[in-house]
């Protein structure tokens, strides 16, 4: 092999391997953009028994301040009424009024950032939250609750899913909907007493037949009550959807949400509410072009830190901080692991009814459950719908057992492979897909193989000093010798270094192999 060939093998090793890193980690996760719309007023022609909402409010608001620590960029149309604003005073000056005209403008901001990240070879994805009532126009067709008037059905689709027709959309929407699209929160869900297997197939027939990659998730129900709860201050589907979201319904460990598994926890956490009337149902529908299109990836959270283990010895427990915001609840089955993400450098309470306990975690923190201790506390309920909800909310384990038997009888869910319920989750294994492992597995399978093509490299270089010695022995004429000596010193000098740089890569990569969460 000539030395110009050798030469070439080794930038080619390189060169590919620092392709194959960079490429991995660029299709690990692609940009998330997100629009949380909220408004608590009723619909033009409401019913004398509808009354406005308390917390549509906050339920946008949890939405995007979950969201905005992922995204590359979150919007938030809203009113927020005294006591949200202060809790929350840093957003009054970025909440925009939840209007049609101010929906436009933020549609037209969110279709140019999307359009960018496609032009710059990016694969972003979309998050859109509603929270409010639901309604209908004068020709009788669906809508959504805006400050001035009604979304409609149709509005809905031509102009908002459709401008983003290209990326996949994933839509939470909590309120109610005369055509089953939406059906939680309005007394006009007295007209129709559908199943969920009704709601369901006109979800996929009537309404979302056009855009295979838009997946939803809605709350519906067949009763009028109001699905909203004073101890969460936000709508049960929102809390519930959230809990998952952070982590609670992850059940291949993979740290990446996807629809079955929200499925399966939103079946386990309003499995037990024995009373109709507080019991919400959810429409879950995965985007038809990939039905385990992740909602999102939990390795791309900024600013977070992670509850992690098996929580089951502490029973059915919630998260709280410091604003009296409830993050996260979840109950999880004895086996199960989890890894909770929750905010950095806030103080936090971990309760359940039994006892509390306050932790502190700093950026990329990690606390594992079997060191939470918690103190003594007193909680109690109030009224026969309060005690269904604390009686019924989250009694029901969630793990890899639930998730399979929930899954299994779900035809349009696709299910992951999950193993044993007694095997501790660790990090996928190096033929899996790179986007599922952690940051610190991926990390040391990209020095693992820095250190190969530095070694392969190495050995590419030794070969030309060795041939470079030769030609140096085998010469009697002066030039040639200075020639081949200055070839040797230099050959052997990048051989060496190149072989240096692949011993500290590949400690590099055991270290982090070992130190792998």
């Amino acid at each position: 092999m000539t030395r110009a060939r050798l030469i070439s093998v080794a930038g080619a090793a390189l060169l590919t391997w620092i392709a194959f890193a960079g490429d991995a980690s660029a299709k690990a996760r692609g940009p998330v953009f997100s629009l949380a719309i909220g408004y608590n007023g009723l619909p033009p022609s409401a019913e004398t028994e509808l009354t406005p909402l308390r917390y549509a409010d906050d339920d946008a608001v949890a939405f995007h301040q979950f969201a905005r620590t992922f995204t590359r960029r979150s919007f938030l149309l809203a009113i927020l009424d005294a006591e949200t604003q202060a809790r929350f005073p840093t957003l009054a000056s970025e909440v925009r009024p939840p209007s049609r005209a101010d929906l436009e403008k933020v549609l037209a901001e969110l279709e140019g950032a999307v359009d960018g990240a496609m032009a710059a070879g990016e694969e972003p994805s979309v998050l859109i939250f509603y929270s409010g009532h639901g309604g209908r126009a004068e020709n009788g067709q669906a809508a959504l609750t805006l400050s001035d008037g009604l979304l409609t059905k149709d509005a809905l689709y031509a102009t908002v899913l459709a401008p983003l027709r290209t990326v996949f959309v994933h839509l939470f929407v909590d309120a109610c909907n005369a055509e089953a699209v939406v059906r939680p929160r309005d007394a006009q869900a007295q007209v129709v007493d559908p199943t969920a297997e009704d709601v369901s197939v006109a979800f996929q027939k009537a309404t979302l037949a056009g855009f295979p990659r838009v997946g939803a998730l809605v709350a519906s129900t067949a009763g009028a009550q109001a699905h909203e709860w004073d101890v969460y201050q936000s709508g049960i589907f929102t809390h519930e959807v959230l809990s998952a979201l952070r982590g609670a319904a992850d059940v291949d460990g993979n740290h990446r949400i996807e629809y079955s598994e929200i499925a399966a926890f939103l079946s386990a956490a309003n499995r037990e509410v024995s009373d109709p009337r507080a019991r919400p149902h959810m429409v879950v529908h995965p985007p038809p072009l990939d039905r385990r299109a992740p909602i999102v990836d939990l390795d791309g959270v900024r600013g977070a830190a992670f509850l992690e283990g098996r929580p089951a010895q502490i029973g059915g427990f919630f998260v709280e901080d410091a604003r009296g915001s409830r993050l996260l609840d979840l109950r999880a089955e004895a086996p199960f692991r989890v890894s909770l993400a929750v905010p950095a450098d806030e103080t936090l309470y971990l309760r359940n009814h039994a006892g509390q306990a306050t932790v502190r975690l700093a950026k990329g923190e990690h606390l594992s459950f079997d060191k939470v201790h918690l103190a003594e506390n007193d909680v109690r309920g109030r009224g026969a719908l309060e005690s269904a909800l604390r009686r019924g909310l989250f009694a029901t384990g969630f793990g890899r057992g639930y998730y399979r038997g929930f899954v299994d009888s779900q035809e349009e869910l696709v299910p992951l492979t999950v193993g044993d319920e007694d095997v501790v989750l660790v990090a996928p294994q190096p033929a899996a897909e790179p986007a599922g492992m952690s940051p610190r597995r991926r990390a040391s399978w990209i020095a693992y193989g820095t250190a190969g093509a530095l070694a392969v490299t190495a050995g590419v270089f030794g070969g030309l000093a060795i041939d470079a010695r030769r030609d140096f022995e085998n010469t009697y004429l002066e030039m040639p010798a200075i020639d081949a000596s200055n070839r040797y010193r230099r050959d052997l000098t990048l051989s060496i270094t190149m072989l240096v740089g692949a011993v500290v890569s590949a400690g590099v990569g055991t270290y982090l192999r070992t130190h792998d969460r």
